[in-house]
């Protein structure tokens, strides 16, 4: 036999190969039948995927070819013969590359150049040459046939990349490509049916049985393209269906029947591992410790354990597993190195951990003004909520402005104008309901501001007052009169304009109203207090009545406009709203015994409601 050598290089990417990574080595198993991939965990054997190739186009996948970075994957698919290629980061096919034209070819084995950006895939009749840069079609390589009918199926190319072998099955005929040039060189007769794999010095080739039903494993001089040993494997292996090589080169593994063959192929000693039934595609991890071998005939997968040659309980897979001719185990992959990889949800960034996974609800910036509370999600991206610029009114277009994260608001044609929200009403039938649940509304302010009243004077007597019920008969004046009202757009929620009465009136005013907590009681289930004494009680009540009153008027001014807008008439509402907040200033300067929460809030209280009830003006005018 050819002496074997193996460089101080292989010898060093060997030993590194064995170092610690985070993310497993994972097997990509073709599923002849059901047109899929099972992705198997090779150190936990579980199958943690499936792909389905044959959505993608890709039907009977068979021969497989893996990127030596791992993140590529190349599947011929035997029927609609073309070849899949994978991202098997997101385990996805992004394209698939057609065979020539052949009435008699059929896509089989596939086998990457590791030096040049090539995939050579054979047809049955010839090889295709492939750019994987591009994915697209290069040339054709034709093949000299060892006799009728052929069947060109395993590839195998040399380290240096220099040589393509290629195996016939029906007459064992081995051809050698010069990659360089697309042509054939030699061709070596009865060397082999099935099985091919080149040894990592380049300078021996193994090649599995002869005429499709060999026993023996060739050895071939890559110098000489001659035979110049034979290792017999015995032990009933009727056909040598697949091999494979250790990193080292030391160790070699046949798919037989219903085991493995491992093989030392320097004392020639074979080891029969007992497996699946009909094994079809053998392939050994990167770092030599384990092998995965395809069991067409049960529908399986068997991971063996290189240490002890033994193999552990068969984990199913699709239908009819072929995974040959070709490589079809990734490497290991290391999490830390910036580049997301095969089991990795990422690697790098504010969302990832340590463990390459996302480091889900943590808080991070998107870059985005326009988003808040920003978390990192389960796909380790960052992503906020973006801010709600809706003010409400049908007739502004709401933006938030990227620069400043502030929102713009830019009116429309039908818009109202001035300082108010809302729409010009398009009709006058439609101006009556919207004037009516104004006006209704502001009554509601009004009614549930006297039951705080009635509340408050009832706590200063010490005297019992059913504030609740008080409150719901002025709530269910405001349904009846809303209930009866006809011609009122679809747009007009009059239960969210109900919602927004009681809360300002029957939560946020009456907090900065009733805002004294001497008497350490608070005002029923409202916001403030009750009144500690009479001169306080005076004064809240009548900040109270004089707030309700103003609602009352701005509606009145809001509904004026509207009706002077729809008749393209002049109206002063600036005007209007400024005589009623100065009604209420008048109010608010007779008020004394004030207490000192309130004091301060008063001079401001009726602008800000002014402003506060144009704002909410667009909720009721909203038709255009």
């Amino acid at each position: 036999m050819a002496s074997r050598f193996i460089s101080p290089l292989v010898a060093v990417l060997a030993f590194v190969s064995t170092a610690p990574a985070h993310a497993s080595p994972f097997a990509y198993v073709t599923n002849d039948l059901d047109s899929t991939t099972s992705v198997v965990d090779v150190p936990t054997g579980t199958v943690v995927a499936t792909i389905d190739v044959g959505a993608a186009g890709c039907t009977r996948a068979r021969g497989i070819a893996i990127a030596a970075s791992g993140l590529r994957l190349y599947e011929s698919c035997l029927t609609s013969n073309n070849v899949a290629v994978i991202d098997t980061v997101t385990n996805t096919v992004t394209t698939t590359m057609p065979l020539p034209a052949d009435p008699f070819a059929s896509a089989d084995g596939l086998a990457l150049n590791p030096v040049l950006p090539r995939l050579y895939a054979a047809d049955f009749v010839e090889v295709a040459v492939y750019d994987t840069t591009t994915n697209t079609f290069v040339t054709t390589i034709p093949i000299t046939h060892g006799g009728q009918p052929e069947q060109v199926e395993g590839l195998a190319v040399n380290p240096t990349g220099t040589r393509l072998y290629v195996t016939q099955v029906f007459s064992s005929t081995v051809n050698v490509i010069d990659t360089a040039t697309n042509t054939e060189i030699t061709t070596i007769p009865l060397a082999g049916s099935r099985g091919i794999v080149v040894d990592p010095t380049g300078a021996i080739v193994y090649t599995g049985g002869a005429a499709g039903n060999g026993t023996d494993i060739h050895v071939i001089d890559a110098v000489t393209n001659m035979i110049v040993d034979t290792i017999p494997l015995g032990f009933g292996c009727n056909a040598i269906t697949g091999i494979a090589l250790d990193p080292t080169g030391a160790m070699l593994y046949a798919a037989c029947v219903d085991y493995v063959a491992a093989v030392d192929v320097v004392t020639k000693t074979v080891t029969p591992i007992p497996v699946g039934f009909i094994v079809f595609g053998v392939d050994v991890t990167r770092d030599g410790s384990q092998v995965v071998a395809v069991n067409e005939g049960d529908d399986t997968v068997s991971i063996i354990d290189t240490a002890t040659l033994t193999a552990g309980p068969p984990i199913t897979v699709g239908d009819q597993p072929f995974s040959y001719p070709g490589t079809f185990i990734g490497p290991a992959f290391t999490c830390g190195n910036d580049v997301r990889e095969p089991g990795e949800i990422c690697d790098g960034g504010p969302c990832c951990t340590p463990q390459c996974t996302a480091d889900v609800g943590a808080s991070c910036s998107d870059g985005d003004l326009c988003t808040t509370a920003d978390t990192c999600t389960a796909s380790a991206t960052c992503a906020g909520t973006a801010v709600d610029c809706d003010d409400g009114d049908n007739c502004s277009i709401d933006a938030c402005n990227p620069s400043t994260g502030a929102c713009d608001h830019t009116l429309t044609p039908d818009a109202l104008g001035d300082d108010d929200a809302g729409c010009i009403p398009p009709s006058k039938d439609v101006a009556k309901c919207e004037d009516k649940v104004a006006k209704t509304a502001a009554k509601l302010s009004l009614g549930i501001a006297k039951c705080h009243i009635k509340a408050a004077k009832a706590a200063l007597k010490s005297a019992a007052f059913d504030e609740e019920a008080c409150e719901s008969a002025a709530l269910g004046k405001y349904d009846d009169k809303v209930a009866s009202l006809s011609a009122c757009p679809a747009c007009l929620d009059t239960a969210a304009v109900r919602g927004t009465v009681v809360s300002q009136a029957d939560g946020a005013t009456a907090a900065a109203v009733y805002c004294d907590a001497t008497s350490g009681t608070l005002l029923g289930d409202d916001g403030g207090y009750a009144p500690a004494d009479k001169a306080t009680g005076k004064c809240e009540n009548g900040a109270s009545k004089a707030i309700a009153k103003l609602v009352g008027a701005l509606a009145k001014c809001h509904a004026k406009l509207a009706d002077a807008k729809l008749a393209s008439a002049a109206f002063d509402e600036e005007g209007c709203e400024t005589a009623a907040v100065g009604k209420f200033d008048a109010a608010r300067l007779k008020l004394t015994g004030c207490p000192a929460c309130l004091a301060p809030v008063l001079p401001g209280l009726g602008a800000a409601t002014a402003d506060e009830r144009d704002a909410e003006n667009g909720r009721i005018y909203c038709a255009f």
